[in-house]
């Protein structure tokens, strides 16, 4: 589902950023990042913006700046679609931004 609606984007991110968002969003799902199977597109897209962000500030001194950069631009394009996709269900659209900001405040305290 995540898969095609990330897809069904246009215009298409550039291809190296397309892959590094797809990665990531396998990763999480993979992982169980995602809170579950039945997680929408936008919390999904949300948790794997988070973990690549965690990632990146954890600052490990083995990841290449240009590593860091590609994952913080696929965070930025995550959180981006996440609002996208959030914005597709009106009902629910108001609580998904303080929801996602709540969730990366924790990032950084």
């Amino acid at each position: 589902m995540v898969k095609e609606w990330l897809e069904s984007r246009t215009p298409p991110p550039p291809p190296r950023l397309a892959e590094r968002i797809s990665e990531a969003v396998a990763e999480c799902l993979r992982n169980g990042s995602a809170e579950s199977a039945g997680s929408s597109v936008s919390e999904v897209l949300t948790a794997a913006a988070i973990r690549l962000l965690e990632r990146t500030t954890a600052g490990s001194a083995a990841s290449p700046a240009r590593a860091s950069a590609l994952d913080l631009l696929a965070a930025d394009a995550l959180l981006t679609y996440a609002l996208e996709a959030a914005a597709e269900d009106c009902a629910t659209f108001g609580a998904t931004p303080n929801a996602m900001i709540e969730r990366l405040s924790a990032i950084v305290t």
